[in-house]
């Protein structure tokens, strides 16, 4: 005991560099829902209201970001009596033609009309506690790597009250230098800033060529 890190081959050492950046990463919109609950009701709770599910129900929702984002994500219930409920995080980085199951076909990555989102996921089933009063969390342990996410609830036997959902923007913290500064050409400083984003967003420890794809199961 009181040795951990200091016997070799396992010596600490100090963190050469920065900690992670973070910030809340910018929900755009739900592009869609299927079950009790309206659009605009579960675009009230992303935007940061509670909301309840009946017992013995259903839902899926696709949640649309602003951009592509690299963020840990946090969804906290209130506490329920018993097991029976579940949820799953599908992470996605565009909708795709459906029509190609083994090679991604994209066209305009937005597009949802005739698509469908794909990619790795999640799954948490909810453990119940005699407790009251108390919250019960579905946190990964690592960031993920999405522009979109579809959440699927399975509620059991009891309603479930959703009380807040998260995603923080996690990267390596870096400080933009420069500008594009060219009134000749309007797309200039468009691109700069999809340039700095792209660099951030692959930037953590070390490079990354693309997360989401190094993250596929």
């Amino acid at each position: 005991m009181g040795h951990y890190g200091l016997l070799p081959p396992w010596r600490l050492e100090p963190r050469m560099i920065p900690l992670p950046e973070e910030s809340t990463a910018l929900f755009k919109s739900v592009n869609a829902s299927a079950g009790s609950k309206s659009i605009p009701e579960w675009t009230d709770f992303f935007r940061g209201r509670r909301l309840s599910l009946e017992p013995n129900s259903t839902h899926r929702i696709e949640v649309e970001f602003q951009v592509y984002m690299t963020a840990f994500l946090r969804l906290v219930i209130e506490n329920q009596n018993r097991p029976g409920s579940s949820v799953k995080f599908t992470y996605s980085e565009a909708y795709e033609n459906p029509a190609a199951p083994y090679a991604s076909r994209k066209t305009v990555r937005t597009a949802r009309e005739g698509n469908v989102l794909r990619g790795p996921s999640d799954s948490y089933h909810f453990s119940g506690s005699k407790e009251t009063g108390k919250t019960e969390i579905f946190e990964p342990f690592w960031w993920k790597a999405f522009r979109f996410i579809v959440i699927d609830i399975s509620v059991g036997n009891e309603p479930l009250h959703l009380l807040e959902f998260l995603a923080n923007q996690t990267n390596y913290p870096i400080n933009e230098t420069a500008s594009w500064e060219d009134i000749s050409d309007p797309q200039g400083a468009k691109m700069m800033e999809i340039s700095v984003r792209t660099m951030r967003m692959c930037m953590f420890d070390g490079y990354s060529d693309c997360p989401f794809y190094e993250q596929l199961q």
